[in-house]
């Protein structure tokens, strides 16, 4: 359980660098000019990491939903 948390929130801070890298791209894109191209980028890049954090949260959400079905199927001691 502690090592899920750990890699998740590596995963999450990996993801943070990754957006700031890709807005700052986009943000120099604009600034030379391609303004249409810099708005392209910075919205798929928001719109894939929304994207991931919410199926994200959907299969977590099925995986305790099967453990907690396990849990209630098997006998007490």
């Amino acid at each position: 359980m502690e090592r899920d948390y750990s890699l998740k929130s590596r995963g999450q801070h990996y993801a943070l660098l990754a957006t700031a890298i890709v807005l700052l791209f986009a943000g120099y894109l604009a600034y030379s000019g391609d303004t249409r191209m810099a708005g392209f980028v910075a919205m798929g890049t928001l719109a894939s990491i929304v994207g991931i954090f919410i199926s994200g949260r959907a299969i977590d959400a099925r995986a305790e939903k099967r453990d907690q079905d396990e849990d209630e199927g098997q006998p007490e001691d």
